[in-house]
């Protein structure tokens, strides 16, 4: 789908009205792609005491209800959701008002949707779909990694699991 955007950004003159809305759609395309490629790299250390399974990349549906799992993480004891973010500059989880937010370089603040709740929506729907299809399965849990190089923590929950690339 991606290569038909670059490819349209590409037909579409300098001046066009959506040429800009696109260029930024496309840039947080590849943003996300890249950190999803860092997250992959560091994963290959990986190495747990027992059997596992990495899959990256999984579509899932139920009727109209689809969604993408960056990664999942399958032992025989727990299934583990993970959410990749390539979310840079200052990062906020307010406990207070449950908002998320970020400041970038220049000092603006972006609110933004909080990764936490769609993580919980990810683990929801894997734990419906499997209970659909009679699946069996380990208590499920997830992460959100953030994945650029350059965020900062100033706050977060500390009863949730979030962290950094590195820190996977």
């Amino acid at each position: 789908m991606w290569e038909g955007v670059k490819l349209l950004m590409e037909r579409l003159p300098d001046r066009h009205p959506e040429q800009e809305y696109l260029k930024k759609e496309f840039h947080r395309y590849e943003a996300g792609w890249q950190g999803e490629k860092r997250l992959h790299a560091k994963m290959v250390e990986f190495h747990w005491g027992e059997p596992y399974e990495l899959l990256w990349d999984v579509g899932l549906k139920l009727g109209d209800w689809k969604v993408q799992i960056d990664g999942l993480l399958v032992t025989e004891r727990c299934v583990i959701v993970i959410s990749s973010k390539n979310i840079s500059g200052k990062i906020h989880f307010d406990a207070v008002t449950s908002e998320f937010y970020r400041f970038n370089n220049e000092g603006e603040k972006m609110v933004m949707e909080d990764p936490q709740v769609q993580l919980a929506k990810h683990i929801r729907f894997l734990e419906l779909w499997l209970k659909q299809r009679k699946i069996p399965h380990p208590p499920i849990d997830g992460v959100v990694v953030f994945t650029p190089r350059h965020c900062e923590f100033i706050a977060k929950p500390t009863d949730k699991h979030i962290c950094k690339t590195y820190q996977a």
